[in-house]
């Protein structure tokens, strides 16, 4: 596809040997018929513009401050060099920079204007293929005309017939609906609408097939140019609309007279059963409840009575009980009184024995302590005596200590003296034996170094004899100073063994005078220690000595006031005694009176208890007896409302019974004079029909050509550019950009009509592309003037994003034209034509018919049927992309897809024109140049893909467990998420498709949209940005979803009565046949690698994950999925599943 852009603007004149010169004129020829200037100008001006642009902005960045601008881009400016320039330099600095940027918008814009000028020339192309098909249609459509209208008069002659039948029924129906006043001719009216039913169902089948054959008719009128008879045929097809409507309508008061009838008879046994009900339930009822009434009152009265009685019984026993409660409480109170009295006369006897027994107690204790006190005084004094003895011995120890501790610190001095005289001479021993190792080492150095001056003397024949007898002499005096040396170290070592020796001497002699004097030291300290210890325990006898004599005096004084106090508790005791056997005698007698009182009170209790007992069950007899009355009246008002309920009920009955007779006898009169008119306007419109016959046998067919045969290209294409503002050149770019969209679809639109053969009028109306809505900039920022630093930087910034969404602009535009180019030169992919043929239009327009065939056969094999949930559609879309490849000379529609995204990656050196006509080129430039996203471009699986005849092989169906599909479950475990499938990833039979790409809502209100295709469904361009549901901005959002959210896909937003598109990619390491599981809430589409494989029905519904599954054939590498899903109300949600490759 590349090819096309490979030529300058300049070269627009090139000749196909295999084309007639004369019927294809040069584009430069057409601009000279009409503006000659322009033609010498658009030779020479793109070419001098380019290089003038080029000259001046290297000029431009390499003598002027403007190169400092340029640079920041790859080396970050310096804020300095700017705060440091004058007001009047910014601003010269700032025009610099805009004309760089409007240099490059310029290019742009140049761009934009080429690719306007191809795509009406491919629109112009496409065009000449409609005229060609139309041209087709017009040399037989004389007799496809006569046979189509022999069919339509057919059609109408079969619905007159069917009409004519029902008449004679429609007569009779409104006489017997007017005297229909029993439920047997209720039943008999319908009776006869269900055995005429099926008249009405083939009079609107016919009519159905004749409108749509005129229809037909009218399209082909229109597109072989026979203007009358598409007049006639529009008219006769409107006629066939209204014909049509007034069928339905006396159809539609068929089916509502029926209803009515229906109702009637149903009011007529609900009439039956409510009078049964009256007779036979609500009556009999309501007399039994008055009788039942009567009983509970005469039982009522009696209960009161015995409630009465009960409570007088009731009354006397309680004055019984308090009067014996009282005398009980007087004798239990002289009870209490002599209880407490004898029990403080016992206390009080039994305190007096035991303090008695205590005195006892205390003096024979008193009597022993003393005679235990002599003892112990007696003891005492002799340990005194042997104290004294201990304690002279200990000072006559401490003594003689004393002394032995000065003599042995006299010896450890002159110990301590000898030590240090030894440590000197050691010290000093030690450092002449270092001082003597030290030389005897250098010496040895001195010796190592003569013995290599004289090894190198002797190696070197060029020194002197004298020389080497020197390096001896010197290595004998070394030697000789070395044995010196050594000698000295001996003597050193002697005297440092001898000083050792001696120090270890001095050290025992030392210790052993440390050892004496810590002995005497010890045994001084054991002598005080022991002195002191026998002085306080002299000190501690003697103490104990005196207290034992102030003991002994203290308890002789204790035992003489205890015998005296002994006396006294003995007589207390015998006071206390006879008090207690008095009281005793006391309590006696009142216990006896309380028992008597106790036995009276508990009579009376009893007594109480039982007239208590007969009250309540007087009571519960009332309460009983009162409810049984208020439930009886509630019961007989229950079944009296029940009455009057049925006797209203019965009269509503009657009044709907004759409102709907009523209405019945209206819609009876109606139906005979709707069926009456459209007899009529049925016996009119076979007229008309016969007219439009032969007004079109008449007509000759002149199909209109839409194709221009001078090609003028767009005047905005053909306008010279001069250098604009770049706000002007912005506006213009989108105004390009607008005009490149409406060319697109005027293409998809041709090719459409070429492909279903329907006229071009009609495929443009139902042609939707997408239009970008591109951002605004600040015109007042980019035609500002700045007088500071920041003001520069954001006009410089602004400038930028101006120039970047053009380039952007461009970019899509490029893609666009790239796409458009796959359906109007298939020559430049078929390797029939590679090397300088061409495709005749002959063999396009079959071309354009096979593909469109295919596509249609895959597409309604993979709608949705209820009695077949899995489908294998795998060797359809395999031998699809075969054809495909043998049609395009690739290996297959993916790779053909592919190449129309980079025009200039193709080698082939085929015709750059088609038809005579140059094509501009873009200058070198990426056809996705300045995208932030890979934009795909798509080939219409509905009119690029499919094979005749595939339906002939079959297409296998049934259940999921019949066709082997394996299991799949919510929440069922082992399932993964991923856009990548391969033997390497994660073990599973499923993996769910994750990442997607999804944009909406788009509008359906009320559903009316559901066959409209929106943009996404022409071009998936991730960049594109458009006006949605309630004119709300949609652009493309990036979402991954995992298992932990649920199985269902959900977008950001979930408005009602709105279609939203989601794009994906799935990668395949192999090629091969997958099932692909599809669930939805509500209606999806979805197309993989351009072939739709599914499509659900109408119907509003829930979301099952397995609700649908096709077999599908994916190629390796890359595999592009598309899918629409519309939400009619609540929510929606939607999921794809895929099966993974076995191990």
């Amino acid at each position: 596809m590349s090819e096309n852009f490979n030529n300058d603007i300049d070269t627009k004149q090139s000749t196909n040997d295999n084309h007639d010169a004369t019927t294809h004129k040069l584009f430069s020829d057409d601009i000279k018929e009409r503006q000659k200037v322009q033609r010498r100008m658009a030779a020479v001006w793109p070419t001098l513009s380019l290089i003038l642009h080029i000259i001046g902005f290297i000029l431009l960045v390499i003598f002027t401050p403007l190169r400092e601008i340029i640079i920041k881009e790859k080396k970050q400016e310096s804020p300095s060099q700017l705060s440091r320039m004058s007001e009047e330099q910014l601003q010269d600095l700032a025009e610099e920079v805009e004309e760089a940027r409007e240099n490059e918008i310029a290019q742009y814009l140049e761009e934009l204007q080429t690719i306007l000028h191809n795509m009406e020339f491919m629109k112009n192309e496409l065009l000449k293929d409609y005229d060609e098909m139309a041209q087709q249609e017009s040399e037989q459509v004389k007799s496809e005309m006569e046979q189509l209208f022999e069919a339509v008069i057919e059609q109408q002659e079969v619905s007159l017939e069917n009409q004519q039948e029902s008449e004679a029924f429609i007569e009779d129906l409104a006489d017997m609906q007017e005297q229909a006043a029993t439920q047997e001719a209720v039943q008999q009216i319908a009776n006869a609408v269900n055995k005429n039913e099926q008249s009405f169902k083939d009079a609107e089948q016919a009519q159905a097939l004749a409108q749509n054959l005129l229809d037909v008719i009218a399209a082909k009128a229109e597109i072989t140019g026979m203007e009358k008879t598409t007049k006639a045929a529009q008219t006769a097809f409107k006629t066939q609309q209204e014909v049509n409507a007034l069928q339905a309508e006396s159809k539609q008061l068929v089916w509502d007279l029926r209803k009515d009838n229906e109702l009637i008879n149903a009011n007529y046994e609900e009439q039956k059963k409510e009078a049964e009900k009256f007779e036979n339930e609500y009556k009999p009822n309501r007399e039994k409840a008055e009788k039942t009434l009567e009983e509970k009152r005469q039982e009522k009265e009696k209960s009161a009575q015995e409630l009465a009685q009960a409570e007088q019984q009731k009354q006397e026993a309680e004055k019984q009980r308090n009067e014996a409660n009282q005398k009980s409480n007087n004798a239990n109170n002289e009870l209490n009184k002599a209880r407490n009295e004898r029990n403080q006369a016992e206390n009080d006897a039994r305190n007096k024995d035991n303090e008695a027994k205590k005195r006892q107690d205390e003096l024979k204790a008193s009597k022993d302590k003393t005679a235990n006190a002599e003892r112990e005084l007696e003891s005492a004094k002799k340990a005194e005596a042997e104290k004294q003895q201990k304690l002279d011995k200990a000072n006559q120890e401490l003594a003689q200590a004393e002394q032995q501790k000065q003599d042995a610190e006299k010896k450890s001095n002159d110990s301590k003296n000898a030590l240090n005289d030894a440590n000197n001479k050691l010290n000093e021993a030690k450092r002449s034996a270092e001082n003597a190792k030290n030389e005897l080492n250098r010496a040895n150095e001195a010796t190592k170094k003569s013995e290599r001056e004289l090894a190198d003397a002797q190696k070197n024949q060029q020194k002197s004899e004298e020389q080497i007898a020197k390096a001896k002499a010197n290595l004998e005096n070394a030697k000789k100073s070395e044995a010196e040396k050594k000698q000295m170290l001996d003597k050193a070592n002697q005297e440092l063994a001898q000083a050792e020796k001696n120090k270890q001497e001095a050290e025992k002699n030392s210790n052993a005078s440390k050892n004496a004097l810590n002995d005497a030291n010890n045994k001084q300290n054991n002598a005080k220690r022991a002195a002191d210890q026998a002085r306080q325990e002299h000190h501690n006898a003697s103490e104990r000595t005196k207290g034992r004599e102030r003991e002994l005096a203290s308890e002789k004084k204790i035992g003489e006031q205890r015998e005296k106090m002994l006396a006294e508790a003995q007589q207390k005791q015998a006071e206390a005694k006879q008090k207690f056997e008095e009281k005793k005698e006391q309590y006696t007698a009142a216990e006896q009176s309380q028992k008597a009182a106790q036995t009276s009170r508990n009579e009376a209790e009893s007594n109480l208890r039982q007239k208590n007992d007969q009250l309540n069950s007087a009571r519960q007899k009332d309460r009983n007896a009162q409810i049984s009355l208020s439930n009886a009246e509630r019961d007989l008002n229950h079944k009296k409302s029940q009455e009057e309920r049925s006797k209203k009920y019965t009269e509503e009955l009657q009044a709907k019974k004759k409102e709907l007779e009523k209405a019945a006898a209206e819609k009876a009169k109606k139906l005979d004079e709707k069926d009456n008119k459209a007899s009529e306007a049925q016996k009119a419109l076979m007229e008309m029909v016969k007219d439009v016959a032969k007004l079109a046998a008449s007509e000759s067919a002149q199909p209109e050509p839409f194709a221009d045969p001078t090609m003028e290209s767009p005047e905005l294409a053909n306008t010279m550019l001069s250098r604009l503002p770049l706000s002007e050149a912005y506006e213009m770019a989108k105004e390009l950009e607008s005009q490149i969209a409406e060319k697109n679809r005027d293409i998809k639109a041709t090719e459409l009509a070429i492909t279903q053969k329907m006229p071009l009028s009609q495929a443009i109306e139902i042609t939707d592309v997408a239009k970008t809505i591109r951002p605004e900039f600040d015109k007042s920022l980019l035609s500002s003037e700045p007088s500071t630093e920041q003001e520069f930087l954001n006009k410089r910034e602004e400038m930028t994003k101006v120039v970047r969404e053009a380039e952007n602009i461009s970019a899509v535009a490029k893609s666009v034209m790239a796409e458009a180019e796959v359906m109007v030169f298939p020559d430049r992919y078929n390797s029939n034509y590679s090397k300088g043929g061409s495709m005749s239009r002959e063999e396009r327009l079959s071309r354009m018919y096979e593909f469109s065939d295919m596509a249609n056969e895959i597409k309604e094999a993979g709608s949705e049927d209820s009695s077949q949930q899995a489908k294998d559609l795998s060797s359809m879309m395999a031998e699809a992309d075969a054809r495909m490849g043998s049609q395009n000379g690739q290996g297959t529609s993916q790779q053909f897809a592919q190449s129309s995204m980079h025009p200039a990656s193709s080698n082939s050196q085929g015709n750059n024109t088609r038809g005579g006509s140059p094509y501009a080129k873009l200058g070198g430039r990426s056809s996705n140049a300045g995208s932030s996203k890979w934009i795909p471009t798509k080939v219409k699986a509905e009119d690029m893909t499919g094979v005749k005849g595939l339906s002939e092989k079959g297409v296998r169906g049934g259940t999921a467990e019949g066709m082997g599909v394996p299991a799949l479950k919510r929440g069922m475990e082992g399932l993964v998420t991923g856009n990548f499938i391969g033997n390497s990833g994660v073990p599973a039979k499923w993996a769910r498709i994750s990442n997607w790409y999804i944009i909406g809502p788009f509008p359906n209100p009320n559903r009316v949209n559901l066959t409209r295709k929106f943009a996404p469904e022409s071009k998936v361009d991730l960049d594109a940005t458009y006006v949605g549901k309630d004119g709300q901005i949609l652009k493309w959002e990036y979402n991954a979803y995992n298992l932990h959210g649920g199985a269902e896909i959900r977008p950001w937003s979930q408005d009602q009565y709105g279609i939203w598109y989601a794009y994906t990619e799935v990668f395949m390491e192999e090629e091969g046949d997958y099932w692909v599981a599809v669930g939805s809430d509500d209606r999806m589409d979805v197309w993989i690698n351009d072939y739709k494989v599914w499509s659900s029905t109408n119907e509003l519904k829930y979301w099952r994950i397995n609700e649908g599954f096709r077999k599908v054939h994916l190629r390796k590498g890359r595999n592009t999925i598309l899918t629409r899903i519309e939400n009619g109300w609540y929510v929606i949600s939607w999921s794809m599943f895929i099966t993974l490759p076995e191990e």
